[in-house]
C-alpha cells in the first residue's frame, strides 16, 4: 500500500480553496462596481430632475402668488373695503378662472420605485430624503387635482352669470363668496406646500452633490 502523501492534498485543497475565495471576491467586487456605478447614474438623474424643478417651482410661485393677489382685491371688494368695483371682473377671473400647470419630475423616483430597486441608495438618509421629496409631489398633485376639479365643475358652471351679471350684483352673490373662500383655501395650501417643495428641493440637490 501506497503511503498517502497528506501534505501534497492539504495543499491542494488549500490551493483550491483559496482560487474559490479568491475567484468570488473578485466577483463580488465587479458587482459592488456595478452597483456603484448605477448609483451614481440614479443620483445623477434625480440631480438633474431637482435642477429642472427648481426654477420651475420659482415659476409656479409666481403664478400662484398673483391669483393670491386677485383674491385679496376680490375679498377686499366684497367686504367694501374698496369702492372702486370697476376692476371686480378683472380681478374675479385672474382670482377664479386662472390656473397653473404643475410638471415636475419623478421619473427617476418612479422608476426605482417600482423595480424596488430604491435599496441602490446606500446612504441611508439620502435614500428616505428623496423618498420624502417625492412624497411632497405626490402631495401638490392632490391638491392641484381637487383645483382643477372645482374650476372645472364649479367655477366654470358660475362662467354664464359671471359674465352677464353685474359688478353690484356680483358683489351680493353669495355663490361667489363660496367660490372665492374654497380658491382661497386651495390656493394658500398651494403656496404653502410649493414654498416647503423647494425648500426641500434645495436641500436634496445639496445632499446629492455631496455624495456625488
Amino acid at each position: 500500500m501506497k503511503d498517502i502523501k497528506w501534505l501534497n492534498h492539504v495543499i491542494e485543497l488549500v490551493i483550491v480553496i483559496l482560487g474559490i475565495s479568491v475567484a468570488f471576491s473578485i466577483d463580488k467586487y465587479s458587482e459592488n462596481r456595478k452597483e456603484q456605478k448605477r448609483e451614481l447614474i440614479f443620483l445623477e438623474s434625480f440631480l438633474d430632475e431637482i435642477n429642472d424643478d427648481i426654477p420651475k417651482l420659482d415659476t409656479i410661485l409666481i403664478k400662484i402668488g398673483n391669483i393670491d393677489q386677485s383674491l385679496h382685491k376680490v375679498t377686499n371688494l366684497i367686504r367694501g373695503q374698496n369702492q372702486n368695483i370697476d376692476s371686480l371682473k378683472e380681478y374675479i377671473g385672474s382670482a377664479i378662472y386662472s390656473v397653473y400647470a404643475q410638471d415636475l419630475k419623478t421619473a427617476t423616483f418612479e422608476s426605482l420605485q417600482s423595480s424596488g430597486s430604491l435599496d441602490i441608495i446606500e446612504n441611508f438618509e439620502l435614500r428616505k430624503e428623496i423618498i420624502n421629496y417625492n412624497g411632497l409631489i405626490e402631495d401638490l398633485e392632490f391638491i392641484k387635482d381637487w383645483d382643477f376639479k372645482h374650476h372645472n365643475e364649479e367655477s366654470l358652471e358660475y362662467l354664464p352669470k359671471f359674465i352677464s351679471a353685474s359688478n353690484h350684483d356680483l358683489l351680493t352673490d353669495p355663490k361667489l363668496y363660496a367660490l372665492t373662500g374654497v380658491r382661497i383655501f386651495l390656493i394658500k395650501t398651494s403656496i404653502s406646500r410649493y414654498k416647503g417643495l423647494k425648500e426641500k428641493a434645495l436641500e436634496l440637490k445639496k445632499l446629492i452633490e455631496e455624495e456625488l
